[in-house]
Order: C-alpha cells, then sequence, then structure tokens
C-alpha cells in the first residue's frame, strides 16, 4: 500500500508546475500591501517538493515573526542587524519581478512610501550597496552569544549573559544607539560606578568579585568584537583595567562563597534522596561526594567511561559529543574507591543497555537540571545560601588535604590546571593512577 501525503498552501499551474501559495495574516497583509506569499516549486514531487515545501514555509514563518516583533525587540536590534534584515527581505521583494532591475527597484520603493513601510527597507531596495550602519555594543553581545555561549551547557551562560547586558544597558542606555567606534574610558568608569551602586535582589550590594566578574565579560565581548569588527586599530577597549576597590569598608564574609556541608546536612540529603523517585539522583550525590568531580563530569558519563573492572578502579572524564568539560585539565582519570565505587556499580546496573550512564541529565540542559534537583534537597535542610551541591568538591578537597596529599596529586584529582609543565606531561597515567588511587582510599576511609 502506498501512503500519500497532502502538503498544505500546494496550488497546481498549468503543465503540472506547483506553487506554494499561502494568505499573510491580516496584521502583516496590512503593512506589506499585498495579501499572500507565493513562490512558485522547482520540483513537481516526491522528497524534493517536500524540502521546498519545508524552506518556504519557513520562510513564511520568519517573515511573519519579524512583522510582529515587538517594538522593544525592534529597538534592542542594532542598526546593522535590521539593515542585514533589510536587505535579504528586499531581495525577497525582488525575485520574480518583471522588467530592469533599476526600474522594479523604483516601483518597489515608491510602494513601501506609498503604504509607510519601513524606511530601511526603502533603503535596501534603493541603494542595496549602501555603506551599512556602524557596528553598536548591541553588535558586540549578539557577536559574543553566537561565538561564545554554548547552549549544550544549559540556560545557565545564556541567562548570565543577558543580565550582564542588562547591566550593561542599565548604564550605558541603549546598546543599539552607541557604536563601537564611540566608546570612551567614560563608558568603562560609568559601567564600574553602576555596578559598585547595583543591588542584589535580597537588598545587599554586589561583592567585588561579582563585579569583576561582569566588567570581565563585557571586556572579553567588545575584545572579540574589535577582532572581528578589523577594529583593534581604531579604538581602544574601554573597559580593560578598572579598578574595583574594596578600601574603606569593613571585612566581610563574601556570602557568595560555597562552603563544605557539614556532616549532617550530607546525612539528612541523602536521606531524602533515598525516597526520590529518581534512583539515579542517590547514585549521583555518592558518586559527586567520593570523587570530587563537578556535577556536568558525573552526569555527561558514558559507561565506557566507568572502569570498574579495571585493575584500579576509575571514570574517565573526557570530552564527547553529549558533554563538553570545562578546560583541558578537566580530562582526567579519576580513582574510584569505597562508597563511590560501590555507587558506580549500581550505577552500570541501573543503566543497562544505554549508551549513557545517566541519560535523563546527560544531554543538553542536563547539568542544570541536575544542580536543581540536588539543590531543591539542599535547600530543604540549610538556609544557608553557601550550601550546594558544588559544595561536595570542597568537601572532598579537604578530605584530600586531611589525607596528606600532595599538591600535585590533589590537582590532578580535581581537574585543576597544574603549575608546572613536567606535571602535566610526564610519568604514565598507569603509574599517576595508582598513586592517585591510594590518596583516595585514605581520604575516603
Amino acid at each position: 500500500m502506498v501512503v500519500t501525503m497532502k502538503l498544505k498552501y500546494i496550488d497546481e499551474l498549468s503543465g503540472g508546475r506547483k506553487r506554494f501559495r499561502r494568505r499573510w495574516p491580516k496584521d502583516v497583509a496590512e503593512v506589506r500591501g499585498e495579501t499572500v506569499f507565493q513562490k512558485p516549486l522547482k520540483a513537481r514531487s516526491g522528497p524534493a517538493m517536500v524540502a521546498e515545501w519545508e524552506v518556504l514555509s519557513a520562510e513564511f514563518e520568519a517573515i511573519v515573526a519579524a512583522h510582529r516583533r515587538s517594538v522593544e525587540e525592534r529597538e534592542n536590534m542594532s542598526p546593522r542587524a535590521r539593515w542585514q534584515e533589510a536587505l535579504q527581505e528586499a531581495q525577497r521583494l525582488l525575485e520574480g519581478a518583471h522588467g530592469g532591475d533599476e526600474l522594479v527597484r523604483q516601483v518597489l520603493a515608491e510602494d513601501i512610501a506609498r503604504h509607510q513601510g519601513d524606511p530601511m527597507l526603502y533603503r535596501a531596495v534603493i541603494q542595496p550597496d549602501a555603506a551599512p550602519p556602524a557596528y553598536t555594543l548591541a553588535d558586540a553581545f549578539d557577536l559574543y552569544a553566537r561565538e561564545k555561549i554554548d547552549d549544550s551547557q544549559g540556560r545557565g551562560p545564556r541567562n548570565r549573559l543577558a543580565r550582564v547586558r542588562k547591566k550593561t544597558e542599565e548604564a550605558l542606555g541603549k546598546l543599539s544607539k552607541l557604536p563601537i567606534a564611540e566608546l570612551r574610558r567614560q563608558h568603562g568608569r560609568k559601567l564600574l560606578g553602576h555596578l559598585q551602586n547595583s543591588k542584589t535582589p535580597t537588598g545587599n550590594p554586589l561583592s567585588a568579585g561579582t563585579i569583576r566578574r561582569e566588567l570581565n565579560t563585557v571586556r572579553a565581548i567588545v575584545e572579540l568584537a574589535l577582532v572581528e569588527f578589523d577594529l583593534v586599530n581604531n579604538v581602544a577597549n574601554p573597559f580593560r583595567k578598572l579598578e574595583v576597590k574594596t578600601s574603606g569598608a569593613a571585612p566581610t564574609v563574601d556570602r557568595k562563597a560555597r562552603l563544605p556541608l557539614p556532616v549532617e546536612v550530607i546525612a539528612k540529603v541523602r536521606e531524602r534522596l533515598s525516597r526520590s523517585k529518581r534512583p539515579e539522583l542517590l547514585l549521583i550525590w555518592r558518586l559527586l561526594e567520593g570523587t570530587g568531580c563537578r556535577p556536568s563530569e558525573i552526569s555527561g558519563l558514558r559507561l565506557k567511561d566507568v572502569k570498574i573492572d579495571h585493575e584500579t578502579p576509575h571514570i574517565h572524564v573526557t570530552w564527547h559529543e553529549d558533554r563538553r568539560i570545562k578546560t583541558e585539565a578537566s580530562h582526567r582519570l579519576v580513582p574510584l574507591a569505597g562508597d563511590a565505587l560501590e555507587a558506580a556499580q549500581g550505577a552500570i546496573k541501573l543503566a543497562e543497555g544505554e549508551t549513557l550512564l545517566f541519560p535523563h541529565y546527560a544531554r543538553e540542559g542536563g547539568a542544570e537540571r541536575l544542580s536543581a534537583a540536588m539543590n531543591k534537597h539542599v535547600r530543604a535542610v540549610t538556609d544557608d545560601r553557601r550550601h550546594v551541591v558544588y559544595s561536595l568538591r570542597h568537601n572532598f578537597k579537604d578530605k584530600l588535604i586531611e589525607a596528606g596529599a600532595d599538591p600535585r596529586i590533589e590537582h590532578r584529582i580535581m581537574g585543576h590546571a597544574a603549575g608546572n609543565l613536567g606535571d602535566r606531561v610526564y610519568g604514565s597515567e598507569a603509574a599517576w593512577l595508582k598513586v592517585a588511587a591510594e590518596v583516595v582510599r585514605r581520604a575516603v576511609g
């Protein structure tokens, strides 16, 4: 039996030719001065026609979305981004038009003006080769988001960038109206002053560490833009070397510093996790406790990364398509001993037939969901905001110190960069793993 699929918005022309034809929504039609979106198809049947239909459907939806973009969203777009959008729209409008190019452009421009259309679209039709608008700070943030934000790490990095963008705009005004070429030192000082006067959601001043991080983010954003937009020799980065002063204030405890979890908190969280509908949560917690790994490093493990039958049982923390790790130093072998080894054995049994050890938490956004799930249990047994699931790394580091671990061994187990080149490149992994395993066994005792 042959199964056929009828595609919507397809009608037939003479000679068996096909056409994609779809009516514009009323609000879009009023702006565009036309009632339908229509384009002839090259293919007449089969997968090729379906592919064309998908492309044209996506184009239709993109045009509708662009017309319906809110005023605020359009204001946040840089003039250069809107110019590129206008050029694409102009090209689309010109496709299929008959007559000389200059005449068609003139008629189309007059139609845009008559309907009080977008002035930038008018310019894109009349002067497509005109110089584009200057790059703005909005372009710099957009570039950084495209080039540096890894969505496989969940929503966290993009949300943090959005917060930095909001604070920068509060300090400097609309980023889409601030050309990069006009950045001056006063802009850097203005942002610094704004951050120093800003408050946390609880009403406390931002810590010096937070201010430095946000300034460093803006500095990196502008640095990337200067290189990619060929402005290095024309503009100095005004966000470099801004001093965050802390003098004049009494020393205070950093409320955002993570603390090791007290024994009683760990016990209570374990008890709560033992009753969870997701048995893997307790297994992950036990592995975090007994290895000092980052939550994302455990959640992204594959079954083949867990070597429980090896002469020295261990896990292999490494990059793969479903999990990107933090730094080159993060690639490492971490010994398994005591309760962590038992947890690894339990996890392998639970994940039988899978490729990933913890499939629910291994893929995009999984590490973020894992931290949220575990921190919910932590928050249920302690009100100290410095107690989080990541605190288990601090607990494990303390155990290594108490076990008398050599700092070089400690750094390598924890996935910290080694300070000496020889520590990183000399010596076999097998020899190092045996020494590290002995240290871990003493630590988890």
